[in-house]
């Protein structure tokens, strides 16, 4: 009658060949699609993972099945839409490509094994032909597995800085799996023996903790702890993987002491006035200590002595003892003032210019 209409056909097996024209597709008529489109709601297509998670080792597999009940002799594909690549019934399988599942039961049923070494998340479809995919995709999610030592790494540097409280060591733990994947919220436990009046900063997550009871990788794995300390020495730290109960070496570095400061050190000169037969002498004592107070061990040490016929002993240039001490003995055979310079040769300072 002129009203237009629809015509609709059901069948039960899904075929390739069928094809539907309505009329002629002339342009008196507002058709939803060109002649001849085919709309087709998709079958009941059974698509599921047995579990959302497995280990990216390689070996831990999710369990997926698929069947179309309405035709189980349909093949059914089977894709990775995104996510890194997988294995799936013995092949590779990249982000956008898709498979034909083969060794279904006597049901239609499909039942596959799907592995990878690379973690992150993964969104697989299946699908009867292109035009008619799975009605909802399926999400599963592959971990890292537990830390490998020779995987991860720890990185310390430098192995020295002075002891002034603001110079830093700072030490980066990247824990691995054995594939290489990164582990992120792990919890690390540090242990520093050996330093005093250490100032550590922990960072993880990329930002400052100020109070690392809980500390967590962050998700690349990473986990910093810097040191600032104003009391010199050695100081030992031991990182630990406390959620797998993983031990890394020990790693040491050291404090060293800062420039001599004058006002924490003493320098003396006696006597002042002796006799010049070249046997009396006149002894310089120094005990040298940085701003900190910490002994100032192992500087090189130079006296100077104007005038001339002048013996200095044990040399002129000697080395600063364990806790900061040096001793010069100074004689001469001339009679006249001398000038008397002590010097810190490292940082090029004069300790004690007196005549």
């Amino acid at each position: 009658g002129g009203g237009g209409g629809r015509i609709a056909l059901y069948a039960d097996v899904l075929s390739p060949d069928l094809a539907i024209t309505a009329n002629g597709g002339t342009s008196s008529y507002a058709n939803a699609g060109a002649t001849g489109t085919i709309y087709r709601v998709a079958p009941s297509l059974e698509f599921s993972a047995a579990s959302g998670s497995a280990i990216a080792n390689g070996a831990d597999a999710i369990q997926f099945s698929a069947r179309f009940a309405v035709n189980p002799a349909e093949p059914i594909q089977f894709g990775l839409v995104t996510g890194a690549p997988v294995y799936a019934q013995g092949q590779q399988l990249s982000a956008g490509e898709w498979i034909t599942l083969t060794g279904a039961d006597l049901s239609g049923l499909y039942t596959f094994p799907v592995t990878t070494t690379v973690t992150g998340a993964r969104v697989f479809m299946a699908r009867i032909a292109p035009q008619l995919q799975a009605a909802a995709p399926v999400v599963v999610t592959f971990h890292p597995g537990p830390a490998n030592l020779e995987k991860s790494t720890l990185t310390v540097t430098p192995l020295t800085a002075l002891a002034n409280g603001t110079a830093p060591i700072t030490a980066l733990l990247t824990l691995r799996d054995a594939f290489e994947n990164p582990i992120p919220a792990h919890q690390v436990g540090i242990t520093l023996t050996g330093g005093a009046d250490l100032v550590p900063v922990y960072r993880t997550l990329l930002a400052d903790l100020e109070t690392p009871a809980s500390p967590l990788t962050d998700d690349q794995g990473r986990y910093e702890v810097t040191l600032t300390s104003t009391v010199a020495g050695a100081v030992s730290l031991t990182f630990s993987d406390q959620t797998e109960g993983v031990v890394f070496a020990a790693r040491t570095v050291t404090f060293e002491p800062g420039p001599t400061d004058l006002a924490h050190s003493t320098i003396t000169l006696t006597p002042l006035s002796l006799t010049a037969d070249g046997v009396q002498t006149a002894a310089i004592s120094a005990t040298l200590r940085d701003a900190y107070d910490n002994p100032v061990a192992g500087r090189q040490l130079r006296l100077a002595v104007t005038g001339s016929s002048n013996t200095i002993l044990p040399a002129a240039q000697i080395t600063a003892g364990a806790q900061g001490q040096a001793a010069f003995q100074v004689a001469s055979t001339r009679a006249e003032s001398k000038q008397i310079t002590l010097t810190d040769e490292q940082y090029h300072l004069t300790l004690l210019d007196q005549a």
